[in-house]
């Protein structure tokens, strides 16, 4: 028979490890069905440099106390209980804060007795009931450091309400921070609909309309409560949730997918007195005045422009003078409207690839965007924005233990992020890189150019060259124009004209690992259209970069211009001016026959005098100021301005409302293209005016 005593020691010793390694659960309102578990979660992250803000501290300490910071500086005693952990040479950051993203919500998930009548209006949706962690999603949001985001429904023209989380895969009853935080409009749809609206100028009519509804829907109730009204309101959830927007109780965030969106958004904002944020499109320099002049915080992208293909003259014909100065001038957003003293917080929102945002961040700041305030953009700005500021956004006692630790200062090249915490929980980065360099076999149809030729594949970090080793006597190899590995995916680009065709040869294979060899399967894309498909297999002794004596070149890196190449003009692009020409204060036009359109009909041989753009004096015996500029008409008719009474220029986007019967609703007005060349040469064939309609 076991010894009791020595059994009770057990059952002891057993309780006390699974207290120390089971995770750390936060408090919950659950009853426990067994033994409550107390995990240890204190640990010391010591001989740390911590960048927070303006702030520098090098050999500082952080002691982290469950899911809080309980201590931070530079002599901190350490508790005893706590884990050590060595951070020498690494930088810690408060955990980033991205204030926007999005993800699919619909009424579907959210059943409801009273919505609005119309599918895309769902203000009463919230983030909140249907959040689920989504561990890949969130990896990718924790390898570039952020530990907290906004997400917002994606879907809709009043979409519905946001909630901040943080990106840890715990549940989301652990994740979510905040709820029902901001709502989020997009005034526009796109075309193509068979239902009411199908224009953006319709969108922004049922937009408006809806606004009102749910001021008089809020009226109502509070006159039927009130015994002002003895019939009682409908009852319209939609119209609920949005009372908290046009009362002021509640922020808005619009969506402006262009510069004059974002001024259009703002208008709307104004006309309902709304506590409006935008999310600008990276834009915004092209109307630097009018967007500082709106007062609105910003929500800023830096999902740049790719540049444009002008690799043959027929390529280089289908790209316009404004899409060149797009890509020229995009990188520099940011820094213009930070110069401007607009306030804003930059999003990974829109990138491609969650892990372009360093680069893009890198370019921003090589554009003239000062460092701190490109950390602020994405701690303190959006943690304030989004109301949790009181536990987010630094490194600081009774803060949230959310931090970002990197292997240098992130905004130099070279640097990574290593892992982050979130809650007081470490989470590291789950993925590494694919290692290729070597020499590669390519297996294709047996009568194709490149069957049974060698692809040389150097890799430096996170340079990859490579070139095709042939066994033609005229040509031996041929360098790769571009080749780029992303994931498991090595893509390619080599000349057609090595090898007899006029174009680019496209490569693209997927590594895999077969019988624990590591294999590539894909496709060659010729000039012509034509697919063969190929596989490459890494040849023996040829696991790496080094088997050749010779020194391999390394790319030397990009460098950033410090500024755009052309100066802004206005609109962007071929017609575009670049300042507003100056005023004529006054003018006289002598020697004209006048079509006064009056009257007076035809008057020979007069003047006219022009002051402040108003005319001042008109006839044949008209006194010209001494300041006046002398234009002599002699021979010249001079009329009144011609006014087009029908027109359907400089419209933008498209306005036709064609999903119902009667439209009065809408306004042509919301929906000019300030942009539109077209005024300026109505204006240069003597259009003075014009209805548009």
């Amino acid at each position: 028979m076991r010894n009791p005593v020595l059994l009770l020691i057990s059952l002891v010793l057993v309780s006390t490890i699974l207290v120390i390694t089971s995770p750390a659960q936060p408090p919950s309102s659950r009853p426990n069905k067994g033994i409550e578990e107390n995990a240890l979660q204190f640990y010391a992250l010591v001989n740390a440099v911590i960048i927070d803000g303006d702030k520098r501290v090098e050999n500082a300490t952080i002691v982290i106390d469950g899911t809080t910071i309980s201590a931070v500086g530079e002599d901190i005693e350490i508790p005893k209980k706590a884990k050590r952990i060595d951070l020498t040479g690494k930088v810690v950051y408060p955990g980033f804060i991205d204030a926007f993203s999005s993800e699919a919500v619909s009424l579907t998930t959210q059943p409801d007795s009273s919505p609005h009548w119309n599918k895309l209006i769902t203000p009463q949706i919230s983030v909140a009931k249907t959040y689920k962690t989504n561990p890949a999603t969130n990896a990718q949001f924790r390898g570039i450091g952020f530990t907290t985001r906004s997400v917002a429904p994606k879907n809709g023209i009043l979409k519905g309400q946001s909630a901040v989380v943080n990106n840890g895969d715990g549940s989301a009853t652990v994740e979510i921070m905040r709820t029902h935080v901001m709502q989020h409009a997009r005034l526009s749809v796109n075309r193509g609909r068979n239902d009411y609206p199908d224009s953006p100028m319709g969108a922004l009519a049922l937009a408006r309309q809806t606004f009102l509804d749910a001021s008089w829907h809020e009226q109502q109730w509070r006159a039927f409560n009130e015994g002002v009204l003895t019939k009682q309101p409908e009852r319209n959830d939609a119209l609920e949730a949005l009372a908290h927007v046009v009362s002021g109780r509640q922020p808005i965030v619009l969506e402006a997918p262009n510069e004059q969106y974002l001024l259009r958004a703002d208008r709307v904002a104004r006309e309902f007195e709304l506590d409006a944020i935008i999310l600008g499109s990276g834009r915004e320099y092209r109307r630097l005045e009018a967007i500082k002049d709106t007062g609105r915080q910003l929500i800023i992208p830096i999902s740049f422009p790719k540049p444009p293909n002008v690799g043959t003259f027929e390529s280089a014909l289908d790209v316009s003078y404004t899409d060149l100065m797009h890509w020229d001038h995009a990188p520099s957003n940011p820094a213009v409207l930070h110069n401007a003293g607009i306030e804003f917080a930059i999003t990974s929102h829109d990138l491609t690839t969650k892990s372009d945002f360093w680069k893009a961040m890198r370019k921003v700041v090589a554009r003239g965007l000062d460092k701190q305030y490109a950390l602020k953009s994405i701690t303190t700005i959006p943690a304030k924005m989004l109301k949790v500021d009181h536990r987010s956004g630094k490194i600081a006692k009774g803060y949230l233990a959310n931090l970002v630790v990197a292997s240098g200062d992130l905004f130099e090249d070279g640097s990574k992020v290593l892992s982050t915490w979130i809650n007081g929980v470490e989470y590291s980065p789950e993925t590494k890189e694919l290692q290729i360099a070597g020499n590669w076999r390519i297996s294709t149809k047996a009568d194709s150019s490149i069957d049974g030729n060698v692809l040389k594949v150097t890799q430096e970090k996170a340079n990859i060259t490579g070139q095709l080793t042939l066994g033609m006597e005229e040509l031996k190899e041929v360098q790769f124009n571009k080749i780029t590995l992303r994931g498991n995916r090595l893509s390619g680009v080599l000349d057609g004209d090595k090898f007899g065709h006029k174009g680019v040869i496209q490569l693209s294979v997927v590594f895999t690992r077969e019988e624990e060899a590591l294999i590539g399967i894909g496709q060659i894309t010729w000039p012509d259209g034509t697919l063969d498909k190929l596989t490459i297999s890494r040849l023996p002794n040829s696991d790496s970069a080094k088997e050749d004596d010779k020194a391999e070149e390394v790319a030397e890196p990009v460098i950033e211009p410090s500024k755009p190449l052309f100066d802004i003009n206005y609109p962007l692009g071929a017609f575009g001016i670049d300042q507003v020409p100056d005023a004529i204060p006054c003018a006289a036009f002598t020697n004209v026959i006048i079509w006064t359109c009056g009257p007076q009909r035809l008057i020979e041989s007069g003047t006219v005098v022009i002051r402040d753009g108003f005319i001042d004096a008109v006839g044949t015996d008209v006194k010209i100021p001494k300041d006046a500029l002398i234009i002599d008409g002699e021979g010249m008719h001079l009329t009144p301005g011609i006014i087009d009474c029908h027109s359907h220029m400089a419209t933008d986007g498209g306005v036709n409302e064609g999903t119902q019967a009667v439209t009065a609703e809408v306004r042509i007005g919301d929906f000019v293209d300030a942009n539109d060349t077209n005024i300026f040469l109505q204006l240069n064939s003597d259009g003075e005016a014009l209805e548009r309609i």
